[in-house]
Formats: C-alpha cells, structure tokens, sequence
C-alpha cells in the first residue's frame, strides 16, 4: 500500500506515467495563457505549437497579419424551422 507522502508525491512528478494536457485553438485565442495559469508549478512541460504553425505558414508564403483578422461571413438561419408538433 503507498503510504501518504508517496500518494502525494506520486502523479505529476513520476517520471513513468505519460501525462499530456491538449489545448487546440487559431493563433492568438488564448492557449499560452490558459496553460500558464493552469500548469504553472505542475512540473509539466510546455510544447507551443504557434511557433512551429507560424514558421511554416511564413514558409507557404501566408499573411500572418491577414490570419489574426479573420471573420467569417455571417450565416443565415432563417430556412430553418422548428417542428410543429411534438416528438413522442
């Protein structure tokens, strides 16, 4: 049985157990944020993938600037209706 200080200890700091903490968004959204107040003191690494989309969207030859202003064109919901009866 693990006595207390090793049920403590054990979890972010053992070395053998595979740990990961998956943040997916668009550049800018707020993914280092969110893991610098979540993991911060965790012992967990950080891997931000900005760095590696930005270099190879620089290398395709895509406006990074262009990226960060991206709206999408509004949709319109107006053909949709709601049933008129009841599912039972």
């Amino acid at each position: 049985m693990i006595d207390f200080q090793n049920f403590l200890t054990e979890g972010v700091y053992d070395k053998h157990i595979f740990k990961a903490f998956f943040l997916a968004g668009g550049p800018g959204s707020g993914k280092s944020w969110v893991a610098s107040r979540t993991l911060e003191g965790s012992g967990m690494k950080v891997i931000n993938t900005d760095l590696g989309f930005e270099r190879y969207a620089k290398q395709a030859g895509l406006d990074l600037k262009k990226m960060q202003s991206f709206t999408p064109a509004p949709v319109s919901y107006t053909h949709l209706t709601l049933p008129t009866t009841p599912y039972v």
